[in-house]
Protein backbone atom coordinates (compact mmCIF):
# COMPACT_ATOMS: atom_id res chain seq x y z
CA UNK A 1 0.00 0.00 0.00
CA UNK A 2 1.85 2.91 -1.02
CA UNK A 3 1.78 6.62 1.01
CA UNK A 4 -0.90 8.39 -1.28
CA UNK A 5 -2.89 5.28 -1.46
CA UNK A 6 -2.99 5.40 2.22
CA UNK A 7 -5.11 9.14 2.12
CA UNK A 8 -7.35 8.37 -0.65
CA UNK A 9 -10.11 6.16 -1.15
CA UNK A 10 -10.38 6.42 -4.80
CA UNK A 11 -6.47 5.75 -5.07
CA UNK A 12 -6.66 3.04 -2.09
CA UNK A 13 -9.19 1.00 -3.66
CA UNK A 14 -7.57 1.31 -7.54
CA UNK A 15 -4.44 0.28 -5.96
CA UNK A 16 -6.51 -3.05 -4.06
CA UNK A 17 -7.91 -3.69 -7.51
CA UNK A 18 -4.59 -3.86 -9.74
CA UNK A 19 -2.83 -6.13 -6.92
CA UNK A 20 -5.48 -8.73 -6.60
CA UNK A 21 -5.72 -8.57 -10.68
CA UNK A 22 -6.57 -12.27 -12.15
CA UNK A 23 -7.18 -13.70 -8.40
CA UNK A 24 -10.34 -14.67 -6.77
CA UNK A 25 -9.59 -12.53 -3.56
CA UNK A 26 -12.94 -11.58 -2.81
CA UNK A 27 -13.56 -7.78 -1.26
CA UNK A 28 -17.24 -8.06 -0.85
CA UNK A 29 -20.37 -10.05 -0.16
CA UNK A 30 -24.11 -9.48 0.61
CA UNK A 31 -27.08 -11.97 0.89
CA UNK A 32 -29.95 -9.85 -0.19
CA UNK A 33 -32.18 -11.92 -1.84
CA UNK A 34 -31.15 -14.74 0.67
CA UNK A 35 -28.00 -16.07 -1.21
CA UNK A 36 -24.44 -14.70 -0.87
CA UNK A 37 -23.60 -12.50 -4.10
CA UNK A 38 -19.87 -11.72 -4.15
CA UNK A 39 -17.22 -9.23 -5.73
CA UNK A 40 -13.47 -9.86 -6.16
CA UNK A 41 -11.36 -7.11 -5.82
CA UNK A 42 -10.82 -6.61 -9.63
CA UNK A 43 -14.71 -6.82 -10.20
CA UNK A 44 -14.93 -4.41 -7.24
CA UNK A 45 -12.65 -1.94 -8.94
CA UNK A 46 -14.43 -2.16 -12.25
CA UNK A 47 -17.31 -1.77 -11.06
CA UNK A 48 -16.20 1.39 -9.44
CA UNK A 49 -14.68 2.41 -12.58
CA UNK A 50 -18.11 1.56 -14.41
CA UNK A 51 -20.45 3.34 -12.40
CA UNK A 52 -17.66 6.57 -11.41
CA UNK A 53 -17.79 7.32 -15.48
CA UNK A 54 -21.64 6.91 -15.47
CA UNK A 55 -21.98 9.63 -13.09
CA UNK A 56 -19.70 12.31 -15.11
CA UNK A 57 -22.33 10.95 -17.71
CA UNK A 58 -24.95 12.46 -15.73
CA UNK A 59 -23.49 15.84 -14.94
CA UNK A 60 -22.36 15.22 -11.68
CA UNK A 61 -20.02 17.90 -11.36
CA UNK A 62 -15.85 17.87 -9.99
CA UNK A 63 -15.87 18.79 -6.16
CA UNK A 64 -14.65 22.43 -6.22
CA UNK A 65 -13.18 23.84 -3.25
CA UNK A 66 -15.50 25.06 -0.17
CA UNK A 67 -16.15 28.97 -0.69
CA UNK A 68 -17.24 31.06 2.27
CA UNK A 69 -21.20 30.20 2.66
CA UNK A 70 -19.57 26.46 3.03
CA UNK A 71 -20.62 25.13 -0.25
CA UNK A 72 -19.02 23.76 -3.40
CA UNK A 73 -18.75 26.49 -6.08
CA UNK A 74 -20.07 25.60 -9.32
CA UNK A 75 -22.15 22.44 -9.50
CA UNK A 76 -23.41 19.94 -7.69
CA UNK A 77 -20.46 17.07 -6.61
CA UNK A 78 -23.34 15.54 -4.43
CA UNK A 79 -24.54 11.55 -5.01
CA UNK A 80 -26.82 10.94 -2.64
CA UNK A 81 -26.54 6.91 -1.49
CA UNK A 82 -30.10 5.81 0.08
CA UNK A 83 -29.74 2.37 0.58
CA UNK A 84 -29.40 -0.74 3.38
CA UNK A 85 -25.74 -2.20 3.24
CA UNK A 86 -25.22 -3.94 -0.11
CA UNK A 87 -22.61 -3.87 -2.55
CA UNK A 88 -23.91 -1.53 -5.18
CA UNK A 89 -24.35 1.31 -2.55
CA UNK A 90 -20.29 0.31 -1.25
CA UNK A 91 -19.02 0.57 -5.19
CA UNK A 92 -20.99 3.84 -5.90
CA UNK A 93 -19.01 5.19 -2.82
CA UNK A 94 -15.92 4.59 -4.39
CA UNK A 95 -17.23 5.44 -7.77
CA UNK A 96 -17.25 9.29 -5.99
CA UNK A 97 -13.62 8.90 -4.95
CA UNK A 98 -12.35 7.80 -8.80
CA UNK A 99 -14.64 10.95 -10.34
CA UNK A 100 -13.75 13.61 -7.55
CA UNK A 101 -17.78 13.74 -6.56
CA UNK A 102 -18.93 13.73 -2.99
CA UNK A 103 -20.95 10.86 -1.51
CA UNK A 104 -23.70 11.71 0.51
CA UNK A 105 -24.84 8.54 2.48
CA UNK A 106 -28.11 8.44 4.19
CA UNK A 107 -29.15 6.23 7.00
CA UNK A 108 -31.45 3.76 5.94
CA UNK A 109 -34.05 4.32 8.30
CA UNK A 110 -34.20 8.19 8.24
CA UNK A 111 -37.37 8.85 9.59
CA UNK A 112 -39.70 10.90 6.44
CA UNK A 113 -39.24 14.46 8.16
CA UNK A 114 -35.22 14.03 8.66
CA UNK A 115 -35.25 12.57 5.12
CA UNK A 116 -37.11 15.36 3.25
CA UNK A 117 -35.06 17.65 5.53
CA UNK A 118 -31.62 16.33 4.51
CA UNK A 119 -32.86 16.58 0.52
CA UNK A 120 -33.94 20.07 0.59
CA UNK A 121 -30.99 21.05 2.63
CA UNK A 122 -28.24 19.00 0.37
CA UNK A 123 -29.85 19.75 -2.78
CA UNK A 124 -28.40 16.69 -4.24
CA UNK A 125 -29.21 16.21 -7.81
CA UNK A 126 -28.43 12.46 -8.10
CA UNK A 127 -29.61 9.80 -5.70
CA UNK A 128 -28.97 6.02 -5.69
CA UNK A 129 -31.97 4.20 -3.64
CA UNK A 130 -31.75 0.33 -3.23
CA UNK A 131 -35.71 -1.26 -2.65
CA UNK A 132 -39.13 -0.38 -2.35
CA UNK A 133 -38.73 0.70 1.34
CA UNK A 134 -36.55 3.84 0.54
CA UNK A 135 -37.83 4.05 -2.95
CA UNK A 136 -42.12 5.06 -1.52
CA UNK A 137 -40.00 7.85 0.50
CA UNK A 138 -38.43 9.52 -2.39
CA UNK A 139 -41.71 8.82 -4.34
CA UNK A 140 -43.53 10.74 -1.86
CA UNK A 141 -40.67 13.63 -2.18
CA UNK A 142 -41.03 14.01 -5.97
CA UNK A 143 -44.05 16.45 -6.24
CA UNK A 144 -41.89 18.88 -3.30
CA UNK A 145 -38.17 18.07 -4.67
CA UNK A 146 -37.29 20.66 -7.77
CA UNK A 147 -33.68 19.72 -7.11
CA UNK A 148 -33.27 16.15 -8.27
CA UNK A 149 -32.61 14.67 -11.22
CA UNK A 150 -31.75 11.42 -11.27
CA UNK A 151 -32.86 8.61 -9.26
CA UNK A 152 -31.65 5.23 -9.94
CA UNK A 153 -33.37 2.22 -8.41
CA UNK A 154 -30.81 -0.92 -7.77
CA UNK A 155 -33.66 -3.18 -6.85
CA UNK A 156 -35.10 -4.35 -10.56
CA UNK A 157 -37.58 -5.94 -8.88
CA UNK A 158 -39.09 -2.03 -8.21
CA UNK A 159 -41.47 -0.94 -10.73
CA UNK A 160 -40.11 2.43 -11.52
CA UNK A 161 -42.89 4.79 -12.23
CA UNK A 162 -42.90 6.73 -15.24
CA UNK A 163 -41.04 9.43 -15.02
CA UNK A 164 -37.73 10.63 -16.83
CA UNK A 165 -35.24 11.16 -13.56
CA UNK A 166 -36.50 7.21 -12.58
CA UNK A 167 -33.51 4.94 -14.03
CA UNK A 168 -32.77 1.14 -13.18
CA UNK A 169 -29.24 -0.34 -12.02
CA UNK A 170 -28.51 -1.82 -15.37
CA UNK A 171 -29.50 1.32 -17.35
CA UNK A 172 -27.33 3.79 -14.78
CA UNK A 173 -24.05 1.59 -15.76
CA UNK A 174 -24.73 1.64 -19.20
CA UNK A 175 -24.25 5.17 -19.32
CA UNK A 176 -20.85 4.67 -18.37
CA UNK A 177 -19.48 3.23 -21.73
CA UNK A 178 -17.17 5.49 -24.36
CA UNK A 179 -13.70 6.45 -24.17
CA UNK A 180 -14.30 10.03 -24.14
CA UNK A 181 -16.11 9.30 -20.45
CA UNK A 182 -13.34 7.36 -19.48
CA UNK A 183 -10.85 9.81 -20.65
CA UNK A 184 -12.39 12.67 -18.82
CA UNK A 185 -13.10 10.06 -15.45
CA UNK A 186 -9.43 9.72 -15.35
CA UNK A 187 -8.16 13.36 -15.77
CA UNK A 188 -10.49 14.06 -12.75
CA UNK A 189 -8.93 11.23 -11.05
CA UNK A 190 -4.86 12.41 -11.44
CA UNK A 191 -6.54 15.80 -10.31
CA UNK A 192 -7.47 13.91 -6.65
CA UNK A 193 -5.97 15.04 -3.54
CA UNK A 194 -5.98 13.75 0.13
CA UNK A 195 -7.63 16.97 0.83
CA UNK A 196 -10.67 16.72 -1.01
CA UNK A 197 -14.14 16.42 0.24
CA UNK A 198 -14.60 12.78 0.16
CA UNK A 199 -18.34 12.58 2.01
CA UNK A 200 -21.14 14.77 2.92
CA UNK A 201 -22.45 12.79 6.31
CA UNK A 202 -25.52 14.11 7.95
CA UNK A 203 -25.45 13.52 11.48
CA UNK A 204 -28.30 11.35 13.02
CA UNK A 205 -30.33 13.70 14.40
CA UNK A 206 -30.42 12.76 18.19
CA UNK A 207 -30.10 16.78 19.11
CA UNK A 208 -32.18 18.44 16.42
CA UNK A 209 -31.96 18.69 12.56
CA UNK A 210 -29.63 16.50 11.17
CA UNK A 211 -25.97 18.72 10.28
CA UNK A 212 -24.53 17.72 7.05
CA UNK A 213 -20.93 17.17 8.03
CA UNK A 214 -18.07 17.59 5.63
CA UNK A 215 -15.42 14.70 5.64
CA UNK A 216 -12.19 14.49 3.62
CA UNK A 217 -10.35 11.68 2.47
CA UNK A 218 -7.39 12.06 4.40
CA UNK A 219 -9.93 12.13 7.75
CA UNK A 220 -11.93 9.20 6.57
CA UNK A 221 -8.30 7.55 6.34
CA UNK A 222 -6.86 8.61 9.02
CA UNK A 223 -10.18 7.40 10.83
CA UNK A 224 -9.33 4.09 9.65
CA UNK A 225 -5.88 4.05 10.86
CA UNK A 226 -7.28 4.80 14.06
CA UNK A 227 -9.27 1.86 14.17
CA UNK A 228 -6.65 0.08 12.94
CA UNK A 229 -4.58 0.08 16.34
CA UNK A 230 -7.35 -2.17 17.20
CA UNK A 231 -6.36 -4.81 14.85
CA UNK A 232 -5.84 -4.87 10.96
CA UNK A 233 -7.92 -7.36 9.69
CA UNK A 234 -5.56 -9.51 7.32
CA UNK A 235 -5.95 -10.81 3.53
CA UNK A 236 -7.28 -13.97 4.75
CA UNK A 237 -9.75 -12.52 7.62
CA UNK A 238 -13.59 -11.46 7.18
CA UNK A 239 -15.07 -8.40 8.77
CA UNK A 240 -19.04 -8.30 9.30
CA UNK A 241 -20.27 -5.24 8.58
CA UNK A 242 -23.66 -4.91 10.85
CA UNK A 243 -24.18 -1.18 11.08
CA UNK A 244 -25.45 1.05 8.47
CA UNK A 245 -22.54 2.43 5.86
CA UNK A 246 -24.06 5.87 6.42
CA UNK A 247 -21.99 5.75 9.59
CA UNK A 248 -18.63 7.61 9.43
CA UNK A 249 -16.91 4.58 11.66
CA UNK A 250 -18.83 1.56 9.84
CA UNK A 251 -17.41 2.89 6.48
CA UNK A 252 -14.03 3.48 7.84
CA UNK A 253 -13.98 0.14 9.10
CA UNK A 254 -14.60 -1.27 5.97
CA UNK A 255 -12.30 0.94 4.32
CA UNK A 256 -9.32 -0.69 6.91
CA UNK A 257 -10.58 -3.70 6.02
CA UNK A 258 -9.74 -3.20 2.31
CA UNK A 259 -6.42 -1.69 2.82
CA UNK A 260 -5.54 -4.67 4.23
CA UNK A 261 -7.30 -6.98 1.47
CA UNK A 262 -9.61 -8.58 3.86
CA UNK A 263 -13.97 -9.69 2.68
CA UNK A 264 -16.41 -7.41 4.13
CA UNK A 265 -19.66 -9.13 4.48
CA UNK A 266 -22.27 -6.72 4.37
CA UNK A 267 -25.90 -7.24 6.75
CA UNK A 268 -28.34 -5.70 4.98
CA UNK A 269 -31.33 -6.00 7.63
CA UNK A 270 -31.11 -6.42 11.54
CA UNK A 271 -33.66 -9.17 11.29
CA UNK A 272 -30.43 -11.19 9.06
CA UNK A 273 -27.73 -10.91 11.74
CA UNK A 274 -28.14 -14.34 13.17
CA UNK A 275 -28.14 -15.87 9.95
CA UNK A 276 -25.05 -13.65 9.07
CA UNK A 277 -23.25 -14.06 11.90
CA UNK A 278 -23.27 -18.23 11.33
CA UNK A 279 -22.81 -17.94 7.99
CA UNK A 280 -20.07 -15.14 7.67
CA UNK A 281 -17.73 -16.42 10.63
CA UNK A 282 -16.34 -13.05 11.55
CA UNK A 283 -13.12 -12.33 13.07
CA UNK A 284 -14.12 -8.32 12.95
CA UNK A 285 -17.15 -6.80 13.39
CA UNK A 286 -18.98 -3.17 15.28
CA UNK A 287 -22.03 -2.71 16.81
CA UNK A 288 -23.76 -0.95 19.22
CA UNK A 289 -23.84 -1.54 22.80
CA UNK A 290 -27.74 -2.32 22.61
CA UNK A 291 -26.96 -6.20 21.33
CA UNK A 292 -24.25 -7.22 23.68
CA UNK A 293 -26.77 -5.66 26.83
CA UNK A 294 -29.58 -8.07 25.64
CA UNK A 295 -27.49 -10.86 25.03
CA UNK A 296 -25.78 -10.36 28.19
CA UNK A 297 -29.21 -10.15 30.24
CA UNK A 298 -30.79 -13.32 28.45
CA UNK A 299 -27.83 -15.65 29.58
CA UNK A 300 -27.63 -14.28 33.00
CA UNK A 301 -31.76 -14.69 33.66
CA UNK A 302 -30.86 -18.28 32.14
CA UNK A 303 -28.26 -18.76 34.64
CA UNK A 304 -30.68 -17.66 37.22
CA UNK A 305 -33.16 -20.28 36.04
CA UNK A 306 -30.52 -23.03 36.03
CA UNK A 307 -30.30 -25.08 38.94
CA UNK A 308 -27.82 -26.91 40.94
CA UNK A 309 -24.76 -27.76 39.53
CA UNK A 310 -25.31 -26.16 36.45
CA UNK A 311 -25.79 -22.84 37.92
CA UNK A 312 -22.59 -23.04 40.04
CA UNK A 313 -20.47 -24.02 36.65
CA UNK A 314 -22.07 -21.17 34.49
CA UNK A 315 -20.46 -18.92 38.00
CA UNK A 316 -17.40 -20.65 38.32
CA UNK A 317 -16.32 -20.90 34.43
CA UNK A 318 -17.27 -17.62 33.57
CA UNK A 319 -14.89 -16.54 37.17
CA UNK A 320 -12.15 -19.21 35.71
CA UNK A 321 -12.71 -16.87 32.27
CA UNK A 322 -12.19 -13.46 33.74
CA UNK A 323 -9.09 -14.75 35.53
CA UNK A 324 -7.45 -16.05 32.79
CA UNK A 325 -8.05 -12.95 30.43
CA UNK A 326 -6.73 -10.83 33.27
CA UNK A 327 -3.67 -12.42 33.48
CA UNK A 328 -3.69 -12.21 29.59
CA UNK A 329 -3.55 -9.15 29.62
CA UNK A 330 -1.33 -8.37 32.72
CA UNK A 331 1.52 -10.57 30.88
CA UNK A 332 1.17 -12.84 34.47
CA UNK A 333 2.34 -16.22 34.25
CA UNK A 334 -0.61 -18.43 33.46
CA UNK A 335 -0.41 -21.81 35.79
CA UNK A 336 -1.03 -25.24 34.66
CA UNK A 337 -3.99 -25.39 37.36
CA UNK A 338 -5.47 -22.57 36.03
CA UNK A 339 -4.74 -23.10 32.90
CA UNK A 340 -6.35 -26.65 32.87
CA UNK A 341 -9.57 -24.69 34.56
CA UNK A 342 -9.63 -22.89 31.74
CA UNK A 343 -10.20 -25.82 29.32
CA UNK A 344 -12.69 -27.16 30.74
CA UNK A 345 -14.97 -24.12 31.08
CA UNK A 346 -13.78 -23.09 27.37
CA UNK A 347 -15.04 -26.69 26.23
CA UNK A 348 -18.33 -27.00 28.05
CA UNK A 349 -19.21 -23.08 28.25
CA UNK A 350 -17.19 -20.36 26.57
CA UNK A 351 -17.03 -22.00 23.13
CA UNK A 352 -21.17 -21.78 22.91
CA UNK A 353 -21.34 -18.26 24.04
CA UNK A 354 -18.45 -17.64 21.06
CA UNK A 355 -20.17 -19.99 19.11
CA UNK A 356 -23.72 -17.26 19.33
CA UNK A 357 -21.23 -14.86 16.96
CA UNK A 358 -19.94 -17.62 14.42
CA UNK A 359 -17.38 -18.88 16.41
CA UNK A 360 -13.92 -16.63 15.16
CA UNK A 361 -14.87 -13.12 16.60
CA UNK A 362 -11.62 -11.37 17.32
CA UNK A 363 -13.07 -8.31 18.43
CA UNK A 364 -15.98 -5.69 18.04
CA UNK A 365 -15.68 -2.12 18.09
CA UNK A 366 -18.81 -1.05 20.46
CA UNK A 367 -19.96 2.80 19.21
CA UNK A 368 -23.15 4.67 19.59
CA UNK A 369 -23.61 4.85 22.89
CA UNK A 370 -21.45 3.88 26.35
CA UNK A 371 -20.88 0.56 27.20
CA UNK A 372 -21.45 -1.00 30.43
CA UNK A 373 -18.38 -1.78 32.39
CA UNK A 374 -19.66 -4.97 33.19
CA UNK A 375 -21.28 -6.14 30.12
CA UNK A 376 -17.89 -5.78 28.33
CA UNK A 377 -15.97 -7.39 31.22
CA UNK A 378 -18.63 -10.96 30.86
CA UNK A 379 -17.96 -11.17 27.29
CA UNK A 380 -14.09 -10.47 27.52
CA UNK A 381 -14.42 -13.66 30.34
CA UNK A 382 -15.72 -15.76 27.36
CA UNK A 383 -12.98 -14.84 25.05
CA UNK A 384 -14.42 -12.21 22.73
CA UNK A 385 -12.78 -8.69 22.99
CA UNK A 386 -16.02 -6.05 23.12
CA UNK A 387 -13.57 -2.36 22.30
CA UNK A 388 -15.63 0.68 23.64
CA UNK A 389 -14.93 3.27 20.91
CA UNK A 390 -15.52 7.08 20.82
CA UNK A 391 -17.08 8.29 17.47
CA UNK A 392 -18.54 11.18 16.23
CA UNK A 393 -20.22 12.14 12.73
CA UNK A 394 -17.51 15.46 13.22
CA UNK A 395 -14.69 12.92 14.37
CA UNK A 396 -15.41 9.73 12.96
CA UNK A 397 -12.50 7.62 15.83
CA UNK A 398 -11.38 10.01 18.33
CA UNK A 399 -10.29 6.82 20.34
CA UNK A 400 -10.71 2.77 20.27
CA UNK A 401 -10.16 0.68 23.36
CA UNK A 402 -7.52 -2.17 22.37
CA UNK A 403 -7.13 -5.60 23.42
CA UNK A 404 -4.68 -5.78 26.98
CA UNK A 405 -5.89 -2.23 28.17
CA UNK A 406 -6.39 -1.86 32.03
CA UNK A 407 -9.38 -1.65 33.35
CA UNK A 408 -13.56 -1.92 31.65
CA UNK A 409 -15.94 0.92 30.45
CA UNK A 410 -13.16 3.53 29.35
CA UNK A 411 -12.99 4.01 25.11
CA UNK A 412 -9.17 3.44 24.90
CA UNK A 413 -6.57 6.44 24.56
CA UNK A 414 -7.65 9.26 22.28
CA UNK A 415 -5.77 9.30 19.22
CA UNK A 416 -6.13 13.35 18.60
CA UNK A 417 -5.27 15.77 20.71
CA UNK A 418 -7.65 15.76 23.41
CA UNK A 419 -8.91 18.49 26.33
CA UNK A 420 -11.41 18.26 28.90
CA UNK A 421 -12.98 21.66 29.86
CA UNK A 422 -13.76 22.82 33.41
CA UNK A 423 -17.49 22.00 32.04
CA UNK A 424 -15.95 18.51 31.05
CA UNK A 425 -16.68 19.27 27.37
CA UNK A 426 -14.20 16.75 25.42
CA UNK A 427 -12.50 19.08 23.12
CA UNK A 428 -10.72 17.06 20.13
CA UNK A 429 -8.33 17.99 17.38
CA UNK A 430 -6.78 15.60 14.70
CA UNK A 431 -6.30 14.58 11.02
CA UNK A 432 -9.41 12.80 11.51
CA UNK A 433 -11.44 15.93 12.17
CA UNK A 434 -13.92 17.60 9.42
CA UNK A 435 -13.40 20.49 8.22
CA UNK A 436 -16.75 22.08 8.85
CA UNK A 437 -20.81 21.88 8.39
CA UNK A 438 -21.74 22.30 4.87
CA UNK A 439 -24.20 25.29 4.10
CA UNK A 440 -23.84 26.43 7.99
CA UNK A 441 -20.55 28.65 8.36
CA UNK A 442 -21.94 29.74 11.49
CA UNK A 443 -22.22 26.90 13.33
CA UNK A 444 -18.67 25.61 11.84
CA UNK A 445 -17.42 28.60 13.60
CA UNK A 446 -19.27 27.92 17.15
CA UNK A 447 -17.92 24.09 16.91
CA UNK A 448 -14.61 24.11 15.26
CA UNK A 449 -12.29 26.86 16.94
CA UNK A 450 -9.54 29.02 15.29
CA UNK A 451 -6.69 26.89 16.25
CA UNK A 452 -8.89 23.29 15.17
CA UNK A 453 -10.17 22.15 18.31
CA UNK A 454 -13.82 20.72 17.86
CA UNK A 455 -15.79 20.79 20.82
CA UNK A 456 -17.71 17.98 20.89
CA UNK A 457 -20.91 18.56 22.93
CA UNK A 458 -19.89 15.33 24.96
CA UNK A 459 -19.56 15.19 28.35
CA UNK A 460 -16.21 13.23 29.24
CA UNK A 461 -13.05 12.79 31.24
CA UNK A 462 -9.65 11.45 30.80
CA UNK A 463 -7.52 9.04 33.70
CA UNK A 464 -3.88 8.70 34.85
CA UNK A 465 -3.13 6.12 31.65
CA UNK A 466 -4.64 9.17 28.78
CA UNK A 467 -8.17 6.52 28.64
CA UNK A 468 -11.12 8.50 27.29
CA UNK A 469 -14.54 7.66 29.20
CA UNK A 470 -17.72 9.07 27.43
CA UNK A 471 -20.40 10.24 30.47
CA UNK A 472 -23.01 11.70 28.03
CA UNK A 473 -23.70 14.85 26.03
CA UNK A 474 -23.83 18.36 27.49
CA UNK A 475 -27.59 18.87 26.42
CA UNK A 476 -28.55 16.67 29.11
CA UNK A 477 -28.88 17.96 32.56
CA UNK A 478 -26.42 16.20 35.53
CA UNK A 479 -28.84 14.72 38.25
CA UNK A 480 -27.46 15.24 41.87
CA UNK A 481 -27.76 12.18 44.21
CA UNK A 482 -28.85 12.51 48.26
CA UNK A 483 -25.18 12.30 48.80
CA UNK A 484 -23.91 15.17 46.38
CA UNK A 485 -22.84 12.74 43.46
CA UNK A 486 -23.54 14.19 40.10
CA UNK A 487 -24.76 11.49 37.38
CA UNK A 488 -25.49 12.11 33.80
CA UNK A 489 -28.79 10.77 32.50
CA UNK A 490 -26.46 8.50 30.39
CA UNK A 491 -25.00 6.60 33.50
CA UNK A 492 -28.43 6.19 34.96
CA UNK A 493 -29.28 4.40 32.25
CA UNK A 494 -26.90 2.55 31.14
CA UNK A 495 -27.39 0.55 34.62
CA UNK A 496 -30.90 -0.54 33.45
CA UNK A 497 -30.57 -1.17 30.11
CA UNK A 498 -29.02 -4.56 31.22
CA UNK A 499 -32.10 -5.52 33.02
CA UNK A 500 -33.88 -8.61 31.67
CA UNK A 501 -37.36 -7.26 32.11
CA UNK A 502 -36.70 -3.80 30.47
CA UNK A 503 -36.69 -3.14 26.71
CA UNK A 504 -35.58 0.33 27.33
CA UNK A 505 -35.52 3.62 29.25
CA UNK A 506 -35.35 7.40 29.18
CA UNK A 507 -34.59 9.39 32.01
CA UNK A 508 -35.58 13.04 31.79
CA UNK A 509 -36.12 15.54 34.64
CA UNK A 510 -39.54 15.33 35.96
CA UNK A 511 -42.22 18.03 35.99
CA UNK A 512 -42.02 18.93 39.23
CA UNK A 513 -38.37 18.50 39.51
CA UNK A 514 -36.41 15.28 40.41
CA UNK A 515 -36.20 12.08 38.02
CA UNK A 516 -39.00 10.44 35.99
CA UNK A 517 -37.96 7.34 34.34
CA UNK A 518 -40.21 6.30 31.32
CA UNK A 519 -39.76 2.39 30.28
CA UNK A 520 -41.02 0.40 27.91
CA UNK A 521 -40.82 -3.26 29.36
CA UNK A 522 -39.53 -6.88 28.05
CA UNK A 523 -43.27 -8.21 27.59
CA UNK A 524 -41.49 -11.42 27.13
CA UNK A 525 -39.29 -10.86 30.54
CA UNK A 526 -42.94 -9.71 32.55
CA UNK A 527 -44.31 -12.89 30.53
CA UNK A 528 -42.06 -15.22 32.33
CA UNK A 529 -42.28 -13.09 35.66
CA UNK A 530 -46.12 -13.83 35.62
CA UNK A 531 -45.72 -17.51 35.16
CA UNK A 532 -43.19 -17.86 37.84
CA UNK A 533 -46.37 -16.56 40.08
CA UNK A 534 -48.96 -18.69 38.23
CA UNK A 535 -50.35 -15.69 36.81
CA UNK A 536 -51.20 -15.65 32.92
CA UNK A 537 -52.72 -12.19 30.94
CA UNK A 538 -53.96 -12.47 28.26
CA UNK A 539 -52.32 -9.10 26.05
CA UNK A 540 -49.98 -6.85 27.27
CA UNK A 541 -52.37 -4.52 28.37
CA UNK A 542 -53.46 -7.02 30.90
CA UNK A 543 -50.00 -6.64 32.14
CA UNK A 544 -49.75 -3.42 32.28
CA UNK A 545 -52.94 -3.08 34.48
CA UNK A 546 -51.49 -5.84 36.72
CA UNK A 547 -50.11 -3.77 40.12
CA UNK A 548 -47.69 -5.87 40.21
CA UNK A 549 -45.83 -4.12 37.58
CA UNK A 550 -45.29 -0.70 38.89
CA UNK A 551 -43.22 -2.81 42.22
CA UNK A 552 -40.87 -4.40 39.88
CA UNK A 553 -39.74 -1.89 38.53
CA UNK A 554 -39.27 0.30 41.58
CA UNK A 555 -37.81 -3.20 42.93
CA UNK A 556 -35.04 -3.22 39.82
CA UNK A 557 -34.32 0.53 39.88
CA UNK A 558 -33.49 0.53 43.57
CA UNK A 559 -31.47 -2.53 43.03
CA UNK A 560 -29.49 -0.62 40.36
CA UNK A 561 -29.86 2.57 40.99
CA UNK A 562 -29.45 2.65 45.09
CA UNK A 563 -28.07 6.01 45.36
CA UNK A 564 -31.77 7.49 43.90
CA UNK A 565 -35.30 6.64 45.69
CA UNK A 566 -37.48 9.54 45.21
CA UNK A 567 -38.32 8.52 41.16
CA UNK A 568 -41.35 9.06 39.19
CA UNK A 569 -41.83 5.86 36.83
CA UNK A 570 -43.14 5.81 33.73
CA UNK A 571 -44.73 2.15 32.13
CA UNK A 572 -45.15 2.78 28.52
CA UNK A 573 -46.96 0.31 26.25
CA UNK A 574 -44.87 1.19 23.15
CA UNK A 575 -42.03 0.93 22.46
CA UNK A 576 -39.46 4.39 21.17
CA UNK A 577 -39.86 4.60 17.36
CA UNK A 578 -37.95 6.39 14.93
CA UNK A 579 -40.92 7.61 12.89
CA UNK A 580 -42.08 8.48 16.70
CA UNK A 581 -38.95 10.42 17.03
CA UNK A 582 -38.12 8.96 19.70
CA UNK A 583 -35.27 7.71 18.25
CA UNK A 584 -32.38 8.33 15.52
CA UNK A 585 -32.23 6.58 12.34
CA UNK A 586 -28.77 4.26 14.33
CA UNK A 587 -32.28 3.27 16.81
CA UNK A 588 -30.14 5.18 19.88
CA UNK A 589 -32.25 7.73 21.74
CA UNK A 590 -32.79 10.94 20.97
CA UNK A 591 -31.89 13.71 23.71
CA UNK A 592 -35.26 14.56 25.54
CA UNK A 593 -36.44 18.15 25.60
CA UNK A 594 -36.37 19.18 28.73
Amino acid sequence: MSEQSGSHLGMMIAEQAERYRGQDQLALRHRVSGEWEELTYEGLGALAQQAARALVALGVAEAAPLDAAMEFGGGSPLVGIFSANRMEAVAVDYACALCRAVAMPLYPALSTPDFDYIMAHSGVKLLLVDDWTRYRKVLALLKEDENLEHIIVIDPEVRLKKDPRMMSWADFLAQGEGEELKAETNRRFQRSSPDDIAALNYTPGTTGEPKGVLLTHRAMLAAAGVIGRAGMPQADEIRLSLLPQALPFERASCYLAHMGGARVDLCHDAEAIPVCLQESQPHYMNSLPRMWEKIHSALLMGMELAKGYRQRFFRRAMATGAQYRKYLREDKNISPWLNFRYMVAHQFLLIKIQATFGGRLKQCCCVGAALEPVVEEFFISAGIDLLPAYSLTEYPAASVATPGEPGFGACGAAAADIKITKEQEIWLRGAAAAVGYYRDPALTIRNFDKKGWFKSGDRGLTDAHGQVTVLGRMARALFLTPGGHAMAPEQIEKRLKGDYYIEDISITPAAGGGICAQIVPNFDGLKFYFSQQGKSHPDHAAMLNDPEVLLLYYRRWHAAVPEIKDIELVILSDPFTVEGGELNPLLLKKVPSA
